[in-house]
């Protein structure tokens, strides 16, 4: 397997590793495969890497600038390991190397000053200086242009018959090796981990194999040798200290947090359980399942649980008692499907409705357990989750199911093998987030599909016309959506409007379909420090209770939004941000929120999970949000699956549930009283983790605030941790 090492002189960007891609494209274009930041000599699309059984080529895509192979201008030619293919007169070229180096492919790596962590590629001469070119005319290879002790012209390394030898060729202050200063013009050899001071800069010879980034050892300069030592110690204490602040603040917070009248959630030893080879493949590792739900299958006014695992097999159980409703059902591929369960032959009992991994889409009866819909559909389904929804209105419930490649099936009377009717409609790629529906007694059902690159596709339900909106054209701003958007009357018209979340940059905009224009659009600026694995979609639900629709949002990094939903500023207007676990900085939110009435005295309240393993209970307290409760329930287990909520006891209260890495479906129990066997959330499309039971006042305004001081202390802490890793990694790696 080939590396591609791009570089700029010597100094190397980023490396890539050649394994699958049969051609590699390099050019100026970020949609390039090897991106390259120079516009002037490097066209949009350069040239072309391409394999052929054992031999690789490199193809000039009729540029002015040129494609050259080892300095010679090519059209196209075979490549071979250690060649060097530039773009015309530009500083960034890209070597063509083994994936298993060779003992001549050395590297210079900063160790300490102004150029730490950076990395440059020696070659049989390689000159270092301040300036582009040296006194005697020569270009330099490693430019260190902001460093004024290092003259223009200051030394050279040479590789020859396997051995290094360094040459200072005149330097003002000098040139050092381990602390030793060399004299001018003589050959000295190099060993590799040799130690190099060039001006205020100390850079360590390695092995491609083995990088050694740590502080200087072998210098002898008094100020290294106390910070190699101290910092370790500071960084130490500083680390106890926070610690010690974040768990003293946090221990009187918890006691003086607990409340008598409050909601409870209390773990019960009431479980469900499938496949038990399911365990060993998930037991290490919490991923995406979003295959448990809530449904009516039987007529005892009980919520009753479905379950798709990941071995094919379907499992529909008794809330009450526990027993199969009917035996497990084995179906094809079903690997992160998501199930839906909605009556769709108008039989009064629910009926299960998936997409299976080979593109089948598949209806179960839910009083029966046969299969009354089995239809094969083209493409990829990803984990695009159908939507169930009478959208032509003939009183008969239709199923829309999508493909990562745009294409959007309309299934109409989805129940009624006789009166089954397909419609395709083509839309923009790539489709990642799941379909919705648009409706209201003003506006007749619209299919809501939107592409990752924000084209928005409006459907007639009905007649399958449809009609196009862009998120970029409407707002000006880069729209990423890979979430379903969420639908509601937002500004008391009678008329749905659409609230898209994007990924980073990380927009929450609000689009008036009728209108075709953005009503406002949110840039939310605490930014996830990286690209996340699952994150939220919005909700709309008058949160407040002022008579109008909010827009909530959980952000990936355990930020709850409000937002008010219609607003005069185009930048949106959040009403009311909560951190949910401020002493956790990298909180990944997993689970998609559920919006329930679990209080009697508070109207709405949110249940939302993150990647820690903790599930909150948030409520509005004079109009801002609270966390009434925060628990943790099962220690050893992770959860796979989204929250869903109903009675599935049959005694009117509410029970949370959620699919363990044990495969165990467990089951917490509220004090919230609901109508027997009401169902307040059947099922979402994301995951959280495992849960142990805590309860938090948020009232407790001076330990809140303490946490928060300590929480903003670890965060600087922890930035600065970042910094130094981030630093630590050289350069970038990536497989094409």
């Amino acid at each position: 397997m080939p590396r591609l090492v791009l570089k700029k002189n010597s100094e190397v960007i980023k490396e890539y590793f050649w394994k699958t891609k049969e051609k590699i494209v390099v050019g100026s274009s970020k949609k390039a495969d090897i991106y390259i930041n120079d516009t002037v000599n490097v066209h949009d699309i350069h040239c072309t890497f391409s394999k052929l059984k054992d031999k690789y080529f490199v193809s000039d895509n009729q540029t002015l600038t040129g494609t050259l192979v080892n300095g010679k201008t090519i059209t196209s030619s075979e490549i071979k390991y250690n060649d060097e293919i530039s773009f015309g007169q530009s500083e960034y070229s890209i070597m063509f190397l083994s994936d298993k180096p060779s003992e001549t492919e050395l590297y210079l790596v900063g160790i300490y000053g102004k150029f730490y962590s950076k990395k440059y590629l020696l070659k049989n001469v390689t000159h270092i200086g301040r300036t582009t070119k040296n006194p005697q005319g020569g270009e330099n290879d490693i430019i260190l242009s902001t460093d004024e002790t290092v003259s223009k012209g200051h030394c050279k390394i040479l590789l020859e018959d396997k051995k290094v030898y360094i040459v200072d060729i005149g330097s003002t202050c000098g040139t050092t090796i381990n602390g030793q200063k060399l004299p001018y013009f003589e050959k000295v050899q190099l060993e590799v981990g040799d130690e190099v001071c060039v001006g205020r800069s100390i850079f360590r010879l390695c092995t491609a194999s083995e990088f050694k980034i740590s502080p200087p050892k072998k210098q002898k300069i008094l100020f290294l040798k106390i910070l190699h030592i101290g910092l370790p110690i500071i960084f130490v204490l500083i680390l106890i200290g926070l610690l010690s602040l974040l768990f003293f603040s946090l221990t009187k917070y918890l006691i003086f947090s607990k409340k008598i009248d409050e909601l409870q959630l209390q773990a019960t030893t009431k479980y469900f359980y499938g496949n038990e080879e399911f365990a060993l493949l998930t037991s290490s590792e919490v991923c995406l399942l979003p295959s448990i739900s809530l449904g009516h299958f039987n007529k005892d006014n009980v919520a009753d649980i479905v379950y798709l695992d990941k071995r094919k097999i379907l499992y529909v159980w008794d809330g009450k008692t526990g027993s199969p409703i009917f035996p497990p059902k084995e179906f094809g591929i079903t690997d992160l499907s998501g199930v839906v369960v909605e009556d769709i032959n108008d039989d009064k009992i629910d009926d299960i409705i998936f997409v299976t991994q080979d593109a089948k889409l598949v209806a179960i009866d839910g009083s029966s357990g046969t299969e009354i819909l089995k239809l094969q559909l083209q493409g990829n389904p990803g984990n695009l989750v159908p939507s169930v929804f009478d959208i032509n209105l003939d009183g008969k419930k239709d199923i829309v199911a999508c493909n990562e490649e745009g294409i959007v099936y309309l299934v109409y009377s989805a129940g009624f093998s006789s009166l089954v009717d397909i419609k395709t409609v083509a839309t923009k790629s790539p489709l990642y987030a799941s379909p919705v529906i648009a409706y209201s007694d003003k506006l007749p059902p619209l299919v809501v599909v939107c592409s990752y690159n924000g084209d928005i596709t409006l459907i007639d339900g009905k007649t399958g016309n449809f009609r196009s909106l862009s998120l970029v054209g409407l707002t000006k701003k880069p729209h990423f959506v890979s979430v379903a958007p969420a639908c509601g009357d937002l500004n008391g018209d009678g008329i749905p409007e659409l609230v898209f979340v994007t990924t980073l940059p990380q927009y929450v905009t609000c689009v008036d379909i009728v209108a075709s224009r953005a009503l406002w659009s949110y840039f939310i600026q605490l930014q996830p420090q990286q690209e996340f694995k699952y994150f939220s979609s919005p909700i709309i639900v008058d949160f407040n209770r002022d008579g109008q629709n909010d827009v909530l949002f959980l952000s990936p990094i355990g930020y709850l939004f409000c937002f008010a939903g219609s607003t005069d500023f185009s930048g949106g207007e959040l009403l009311w941000s909560i951190q949910l676990n401020p002493k956790k900085l990298q909180n990944v939110t997993v689970a998609q929120p559920a919006v329930a009435n679990l209080t009697e005295n508070l109207s709405v309240e949110v249940i939302c999970g993150d990647e820690e393993g903790y599930i909150y209970v948030v409520g509005n307290v004079n109009n801002k949000g609270k966390i009434l409760q925060q628990g943790r329930f099962f220690r050893e287990e992770k959860i796979i699956s989204p929250i869903v909520l109903g009675d599935i006891n049959g005694d009117g209260f509410i029970s949370i549930l959620f699919l363990t890495d044990s495969n165990l479906i467990r089951v917490i129990n509220t004090n919230s009283k609901s109508l027997k066997g009401m169902i307040l959330n059947k099922g979402y499309l994301y995951t959280a983790g495992h849960f142990y039971q805590q309860v938090e006042d948020i009232e407790s305004q001076r330990n809140k605030m303490v946490i928060s001081f300590g929480g903003i202390l670890f965060l600087g802490l922890f930035l600065q941790i970042r910094h130094i890793l981030k630093k630590r990694k050289f350069f970038k790696r990536k497989t094409l």
